[in-house]
């Protein structure tokens, strides 16, 4: 929990990803991370989360943190 913590330290704003598509997230991410987002947030209710945040953490888990509904 901690390093989760430490990590929003001078990151103020987190995107949060809601009904954005498998297909999508990666070009959607690129984005944010072009716009200097840090940490990334897909949600749960979001169509095929849990593929799409796993598709996030696999392409730019090294460039931010990545994390799913409220989970860092």
């Amino acid at each position: 929990m901690k390093a989760a913590l430490k990590c929003l330290i001078g990151k103020p704003v987190i995107a949060v990803l809601r009904g954005v598509m498998p297909d999508k997230v990666l070009a959607v991410s690129a984005v944010l991370l072009d716009a200097a987002f840090k940490v990334i947030e897909v949600s749960l209710n979001a169509p095929f989360a849990v593929s799409s945040t796993a598709k996030l953490a696999n392409r730019f888990g090294q460039h931010v943190r990545v994390g799913a509904g409220t989970v860092l």
